[in-house]
């Protein structure tokens, strides 16, 4: 939803012009994201690792509405950003980890396109929100519901390992 929005939803969070910079930090924290993410997993685990940056998402996305200045609105899409890309950058480990590596194209495929579905309909939220409403709060609090409903969804079906030694 950021990635095809975030200048818009900038402007409409604030007056500042010249918000264009943002497409390329939210880039950049994707990038850091995916990047770290496996070193995060061998600090804390997998199941550690994925619950956390959706919870940060989900703390990011209720107050994201409320950013309102140049720092804020730029931590708040980095954090965005970041966690997107950590989360997305472990899915294949886990879908190996879960499913085995047998039926891996199969697997991870059908992972794909669940994340590419949810990304077409997010945008169309995305545009509901802002024409019903005039803002992207209601896109934002649903898409921390759905990210809580990750999270739910992941303690259910995942065990929580412990920490690597």
């Amino acid at each position: 939803m950021f990635i095809g929005n975030v200048i818009n939803i900038a402007h409409s969070l604030t007056s500042f012009p010249n918000l264009f910079y943002l497409t390329s930090l939210l880039a950049v924290a994707n990038f850091c994201g995916r990047l770290s993410s496996g070193f995060l997993v061998g600090k804390m685990g997998d199941s550690a690792t994925v619950l956390t940056l959706l919870l940060v998402q989900i703390l990011n996305l209720i107050f994201f509405s409320n950013y309102q200045s140049y720092a804020s609105i730029t931590l708040g899409v980095l954090v965005a950003g970041y966690c997107f890309g950590g989360a997305f950058g472990l899915l294949p480990a886990l879908v190996a980890n879960r499913f085995g590596l047998k039926h891996f194209g199969i697997n991870w495929g059908v992972t794909s396109i669940a994340a590419a579905i949810a990304s077409y309909l997010a945008h169309f939220m995305v545009d509901i929100s802002q024409q019903l409403y005039g803002d992207y709060t209601l896109t934002l609090f649903a898409l921390a519901a759905l990210n809580l409903g990750a999270v739910i969804f992941f303690k259910l079906n995942f065990k929580t390992a412990s920490t690597p030694a």
